[in-house]
């Protein structure tokens, strides 16, 4: 089956950058094309670039889901982040809990990889080797901080994405050993006192503690929320470590490996440096300013502005400066720190980051991050006397960190994007030496036409040649630097290949490996999609926002398509003749015809829109979202979204295998594949792949799905059979119709019911876990099942472990319909809870306030649709909850008489009352007067006028005549 993939491979959140030789943005790529969990740092605003620079964060699968909500260090100002929540996510639980039974995850002990395990073989690219099996070699991959330990003569590199600490010989310059640490290691400090290393691990909020003579890590200590710069203070004999998300500075005792004190700093406080001898230290805050911290008071005694988004720090004692370095102004602040003033300002080069004092040479290096042409960053040393610019060196891309060796005049500086520490002669500032410390291979195609797979790397700036059927390294090819989208163009059985260092695709031969055309397209071609009918290729560039419609035969472009911020990946359904086009940026697919060349919609999809794949029978396209590790489903007809699936952390570019109709879903953040059944629109399997896996693609014969794993430099092949699918059901007996929820093979249910149940493939060693209840113990809590083509029946009993909760059991309000005038009548019924008991009320009509009581009456005023809420709040303040329905209707004795006395309804008692009181009244009133005001007396009878009454009456008057 031919595959038409697109990719993304960088971009950033709101602005297009030039992802291949820029920093990489949150939740996002390598330059190279290659999913990496990324975690916001400082980004540059560059005028002449047009682009907000992201730092790249890396975190490892599942943890990243607890940074929904928190500000980073370096996301620019917080602005509030992405936020993963569906009842059907992956559970978080340990790793350690992890084996591998025949490249299933499963809960229990390790099983080795039988020879019909998924992964079948895999390829490392370093050397070419096919492995049997599922083979995961470590490596590091984004150094980050560095130290500099003097007794061993060796390095520590922090590596972001593999969360292990990389041991550099410092006279050989060759990786000796990796040590695995927290997750998300970033910044390393070393203490002479005892030798050790110590780590602060951004996603885990510890310090690791690593022993510099045995290289092994051998104490965790907890520290605030999201720990970035650490140091060693030689006044106290303590380390400092700055929390970015607590705002605060731990200092721990490395006798004890305890937190003595917290002190309160700055808003995201990230860089520190150390006054030697003097109990002063200087906390930069990345939201703005410099604390001067007292720690022999434990306070911060001044605060002092600086440049924008200060990263880093350095101390100079001769001169008592201190050298703040501003990621977003370009410069370094410097301070003096006796004064609390700023003194001076440095110009330095692009986003400077890390900063180190040499004492030999009075001279300040400061590591740049980005540069306004995106070529490789820049070390710059400025000097200590007069603050002038001394040189540039050239180093690699994106350095985060700045380990100096005095003994050997060298600096090593770990550079992110590069998987590489580069080596700076300190007298010459020249770089003298790189060293390698991972690979990143990312972007992948199929050609089926010569049966072979094309693997972008651009740390190594080649693409790797595989045999789409064996897997077997046939041949690598270097078009050009950094190379990283992919497309194929199965009518002249051409590769195109995108180029993040140039805005240029080069078209190679599928048959020959050879580059045959370069086409100039827009700033950082990423995905790439064909269109078999026209003959055209559509290529999503990330930094211009917009598509480049090349004709495969003139090869040259033909239109371009404006599309929303950073698009990444791309992709063409033969169905409508439509490309799809993720805007990373944007949380939106844009939708290109291909005969006009225009968008004719946009579809709003998950967070961080990422790969595309296509299920080319039904013309369904899947978007995999990485901000909201999920799987968006869209109809090729209607283009809107029928569905979302969850899937692992950081998905990738998925593939779609039509033999099966499943969708195989990397998952860079938890180095497994997620199949997910089309039909179900369900995770049905999860299969363990190499670290850090990003690319999937159909290949081969057969269901054979190659993985890019971008964290162990390799390729696997997986071959997964179709599943059989059938009922696994939990019963549970116990509860009085609570909410209970169940975890089975990495999918979440809940129900207020006794059953729960999962339609699950055959297998074995699946696990499952019953989400605890306050107030009840459950039986059994967690386990394994297995599926050998018969249904599962589990049962759980929850057993009352002491007072439960309080439960609404029941919440009336009567009569209903009621009557404007009528009374109401509210009843509450409860179990459970610790006395007393407290209810508050919501929505009641108007003339009901309620009552802190669980019956109580009213009268409603006001005709109108209600609807009555009701908290039943226990003495320990946990909570129930429940609501009715009320309609109150205008006035109308006849259609509610309402409650009656002998016959005679309510109502008409009391207006007979009323009635009487006011007849009363009346008479008493009329009485009074008279009594009080009497009449005057009659005058005398004129007979004449008033007769007896005995009298006849009187005749007539006589007729008048006539006029």
């Amino acid at each position: 089956m031919k595959e038409e993939e697109g990719g993304a491979i960088v971009g950033q959140p709101v602005y297009p950058r030039c992802g291949s030789l820029s920093p990489t943005r949150p939740g996002g790529r390598t330059p190279y094309g290659t999913a990496v969990p990324h975690i916001p740092r400082p980004r540059r605003r560059s005028a002449g670039v047009g682009a907000r620079q992201a730092v790249p964060a890396l975190a490892v699968a599942l943890l990243l889901a607890g940074l929904a909500s928190l500000p980073l260090p370096g996301a620019g100002r917080p602005t509030g982040t992405v936020g993963w929540s569906s009842s059907r996510e992956l559970p978080e639980l340990p790793s350690s809990a992890f084996a591998t039974v025949g490249g299933v995850r499963a809960l229990g002990t390790v099983s080795p990889v039988s020879s019909n395990a998924p992964v079948t073989n895999t390829v490392i690219l370093s050397n070419g080797t096919l492995l049997p099996g599922n083979v995961v070699l470590p490596q590091g991959i984004f150094p980050q901080g560095a130290a500099f330990d003097p007794r061993s003569g060796e390095v520590f590199v922090a590596d972001l994405v593999t969360s292990d600490v990389s041991v550099i010989n410092a006279s050989t310059d060759a990786v000796v050993t990796t040590i695995a640490v927290g997750t998300s290691p970033w910044q390393v400090a070393y203490d002479p006192d005892n030798g050790f290393v110590y780590v602060s691990d951004y996603l885990s909020d510890n310090l690791t503690v690593i022993n510099g003579s045995s290289n092994r890590a051998v104490a965790s200590v907890t520290v605030g929320a999201l720990p970035v710069g650490v140091a060693y203070d030689d006044f106290t004999r303590q380390i400092l470590v700055a929390n970015s998300n607590s705002n605060s500075l731990s200092v721990v005792n490395p006798a004890t490996n305890t937190v003595n004190r917290s002190i309160a700093v700055g808003p995201t406080p990230y860089g520190i440096a150390v006054e030697p001898g003097s109990p002063m230290v200087f906390v930069v805050n990345y939201g703005g300013g410099m604390s001067t911290i007292n720690l022999s008071k434990a306070s911060v005694v001044a605060t002092t502005g600086t440049g924008l988004e200060p990263a880093g720090a350095a101390y100079d004692p001769l001169t008592n400066e201190v050298y703040v370095a501003n990621t977003a102004s370009n410069n370094l602040t410097v301070i003096n720190a006796s004064t609390q003033l700023p003194v001076a300002s440095v110009a330095v080069g692009v986003s400077p980051f890390a900063v180190v004092f040499d004492p030999l040479n009075r001279e300040i290096y400061t590591a740049n991050q980005g540069q306004n042409t995106f070529a490789w960053s820049t070390l710059t040393a400025v000097n200590a006397s007069d603050h002038s610019v001394i040189a540039n060196a050239t180093v690699g891309v994106f350095p985060g960190g700045i380990a100096f060796d005095p003994t050997n005049f060298q600096m090593f500086v770990p550079n992110a994007e590069s998987n590489n520490v580069s080596v700076v002669d300190s007298r010459t500032v020249t770089t003298v030496k790189t060293i390698t410390v991972g690979s990143l291979p990312g972007p992948s195609v199929l050609d089926p036409v010569d049966g072979r797979v094309f693997v972008a790397n651009g740390e190594s700036n080649q693409v790797y040649v595989l045999n789409s059927t064996t897997g077997q390294f046939e041949a690598t090819i270097t078009p050009g630097p950094l190379p990283g989208g992919l497309g194929y163009d199965p009518t002249h059985d051409d590769v195109f290949v995108g180029f993040g260092s140039s805005s240029s695709v080069a078209v190679v031969s599928g048959s020959s490996l050879s580059v045959v055309a370069t086409v100039s397209v827009g700033g950082n071609p990423m995905g790439m999609a064909f269109d078999p009918t026209l003959g055209e290729m559509f290529v999503a560039n990330s930094l211009s926002g917009n598509v480049s419609v090349v004709d495969t035969t003139s090869e040259k472009v033909v239109a371009t398509v404006p599309v929303g911020a950073a698009p990444e990946g791309a992709v063409y359904d033969p169905t409508n003749g439509e490309v799809y086009v993720t805007n990373y940026g944007q949380g939106t697919v844009s939708v290109i015809n291909t005969s006009s060349r225009t968008v004719v919609g946009t579809v709003g999809v998950g967070q961080l829109p990422h790969g595309l794949a296509v299920d080319p029978t039904l013309g369904t396209v899947y978007v995999t979202n990485e901000g909201s590790r999920n799987v968006s489903v869209l109809s090729g007809t209607t283009n809107r979204v029928t569905a979302t699936v969850p899937v692992g952390a950081v998905p990738g570019t998925p593939a779609f295998v039509a033999s099966e109709a499943e969708l195989y879903v990397p998952n860079g953040g938890a180095a497994g594949l997620s199949v997910v059944n089309a039909s179900q629109e369900r995770v049905t399997l999860e299969v363990s792949v190499g670290s850090g896996p990003d690319w999937a693609i159909s290949a081969g014969t057969g269901d054979q799905v190659f993985v890019s794993n971008k964290g162990s430099g390799s390729v696997s092949l997986v071959s997964v059979p179709p599943p059989l699918q059938v009922d696994v059901s939990f019963q549970e007996t116990g509860l009085s119709g609570q909410r209970w929820s169940v975890t089975a093979n990495w999918q979440t249910e809940n129900s207020t019911g006794d059953t729960i149940t999962f339609l699950e493939p055959n297998g074995s060693n699946f696990p499952y876990s019953v989400a605890p209840l306050t107030g009840y113990s459950q039986q059994p809590s967690q386990g394994l099942f297995n599926v050998s083509g018969a249904a599962v029946r589990i049962a759980v009993t929850f057993n009352v472990t002491g007072t439960p909760a309080p439960v609404v059991t029941s919440f009336t309000a009567q009569p209903s319909p009621v009557s404007v005038g009528a009374t109401l009548r509210v009843s509450v019924g409860v179990i459970g809870g610790v006395l007393p008991l407290a209810f508050v009320y919501q929505g009641l009509p108007l003339g009901c306030n309620g009552s802190n009581s669980s019956q109580w009456t009213c009268v409603p005023t006001g005709a109108g649709d209600y609807r009555l809420n009701v908290t039943v709040r226990d003495a320990d303040g946990r909570v129930g909850t429940s609501s009715v329905a009320l309609t109150v209707t205008p006035g109308n004795p006849g259609a509610s008489p309402g409650p009656s006395f002998l016959g005679v309804a309510d109502t008409y008692w009391d207006a007979a009352v009323a009635l009487a009181i006011a007849a009363v009244f009346v008479a008493g009133s009329y009485t009074y007067f008279q009594r009080r005001y009497p009449p005057p007396p009659a005058p005398p009878r004129d007979p004449l006028i008033y007769p007896h009454p005995d009298s006849p009456p009187p005749p007539p008057p006589p007729d008048e005549p006539a006029p």
